[in-house]
């Protein structure tokens, strides 16, 4: 400041005016940066309550064409395209602006998609395992996974007596809590594939 204040006086009147120009020149530039994050902020804010309340619950919207990324999961594994015949309801909750929300789908199958299950579950790289036979992290994912359906008519039930396979293709915790699962699950007495992907 004092070298400023003794280049000013060294100068005179054109070297203040210099400076004031300068000044000004550098004070808009700073208010015009606060303004574009001003504005970037208050755009991002806009966008997020209007996604957030335009969203709205989607019931029995889910269209085989739409879900082929379903039938593929799992690689060599996969169920197949060709062994689904019809969905026979899905829901899709509305989504936050962060992603949170829920994904569910119920899926008639041909027979032919058990074999094809049945058969990669006896691989040791296989992502199916018979629903008998998962530990406790993959029921827990399970349970994560169709826990917003679990009164409704649509969702899976599981007893001792009825065979299930099971493949969880994304999973993720916290030491606390889930808060992300993708899970399939094919109902082998009457060859329906449940498909749940919760984010919280």
């Amino acid at each position: 400041m004092a070298r400023a204040i003794r280049f000013l006086t060294k100068t005179g009147r054109g070297g203040i005016i210099a400076f004031m120009k300068i000044f000004r020149a550098v004070l808009f530039w700073i208010v015009f940066a606060f303004g574009v994050l001003a504005l970037a902020l208050f755009a991002l804010l806009a966008a997020s309550i209007a996604y957030t309340y335009c969203d709205k619950d989607a019931e029995n919207a889910a269209t085989i064409s739409g879900c082929k990324h379903i039938f593929k999961m799992g690689g060599e594994n996969s169920i197949g395209r060709e062994n689904a015949v019809e969905i026979l309801y899905s829901f899709e909750s509305a989504r936050s602006f962060t992603g949170d929300g829920f994904t569910f789908l119920k899926i008639q199958c041909k027979p032919e998609a058990l074999a094809r299950i049945s058969k990669a579950s006896e691989k040791p790289s296989s992502t199916w395992y018979r629903g008998d036979e998962l530990n406790d992290m993959q029921k827990k994912a399970a349970e994560f996974a169709f826990d917003s359906m679990s009164n409704n008519f649509a969702s899976p039930h599981f007893d001792k007596n009825h065979l299930f396979y099971f493949a969880c293709m994304k999973f993720y915790s916290s030491p606390l809590n889930i808060y992300i699962a993708a899970v399939l699950m094919y109902d082998a007495q009457n060859h329906i594939l449940y498909f749940g992907d919760e984010k919280i």
